[in-house]
């Protein structure tokens, strides 16, 4: 498999190439008809959400180049201060973060950065950061697109590491048991390990990298079982195959074809009565 390498793509740059990622093999494992609809509906329009995870990364990973990407937004878009700040802002070609987002992300970066042990590997000066791998798979006949976001690539003692930061709510190790499989950061891992290895990049393990989102933004850092790890490897080559039948087919199902009968979840049977 040959890959194309990107260290200069930016979340939105990246984000815009229409190829299956892991939340594209979410949507062809859950419904193909989405996953077409994503892929056939032009540019993701980006969430707050999803800008307050792009600050976070490049403030953990690169702060230094903040300020290339984004300008802190301090007034109201309606007032005359917030409408010259968001002419500036296009001028340059930055992305506008209000300032309590930035303040937010900030904290939670100092505190990854702080980390006495994900910290001292993110110093490492010859790591590979916020890298963007883009490939092709052959799979049925069918060459099917593919890309990923690694956040951190470098050496832990002898052991080759990639790191994925994932912002939460709840970074305790019992909750995180859930949010890996809720989330499917299980077949992500397999995805970011098959990326590196399609760009001829050995990786050893996958760290997953949890912050909270507040006070006092703990920081737990967690590798993913090896029977988790194949489990996402066996769904990722599942979606694969639903991409290149429906792609062989012109065919992208919803849930189902055909008329189905429902009932109610079984707790609206219970009785409320003690």
């Amino acid at each position: 498999m040959n890959a194309r390498i990107s260290t200069t793509d930016t979340p939105e740059q990246y984000h815009a190439v229409k190829a299956v990622s892991n939340s594209g093999i979410g949507l062809l494992l859950d419904c193909p008809a989405r996953f077409k609809a994503w892929r056939d509906g032009g540019v993701e329009k980006e969430t707050e959400s999803m800008l307050h995870g792009n600050v976070f990364h490049c403030l953990s990973l690169e702060p230094e180049a903040f300020s290339s990407r984004y300008a802190k937004k301090h007034h109201s878009g309606t007032t005359k201060g917030g409408k010259a700040e968001k002419e500036e802002a296009e001028r340059a070609g930055l992305v506008q973060v209000k300032i309590d987002m930035y303040h937010s992300a900030s904290e939670m970066a100092g505190a990854v950065r702080n980390h006495k042990l994900i910290g001292a590997l993110f110093r490492q000066p010859d790591a590979m950061r916020e890298v963007s791998i883009y490939w092709l798979e052959t799979v049925s006949g069918i060459i099917v697109p593919c890309k990923a976001r690694i956040d951190w690539r470098g050496m832990f003692g002898k052991s080759r590491v990639a790191i994925d930061l994932k912002s939460t709510t709840d970074a305790s190790p019992e909750e995180l048991k859930r949010s890996i499989y809720n989330y499917g950061y299980h077949r992500q891992g397999a995805w970011y390990q098959r990326a590196l290895q399609a760009a001829g990049i050995d990786v050893d393990a996958f760290v997953l990298v949890a912050v909270e989102k507040e006070e006092p933004y703990i920081v737990t850092p967690t590798t993913i079982a090896e029977p988790a790890i194949q489990k996402g490897t066996d769904e990722c080559n599942e979606a694969l195959e639903i991409y290149a039948k429906c792609e062989t087919e012109n065919d992208w199902p919803c849930y189902t074809e055909e008329i189905i009968t429902l009932d109610l979840p079984p707790y609206a049977y219970r009785s409320t009565i003690a």
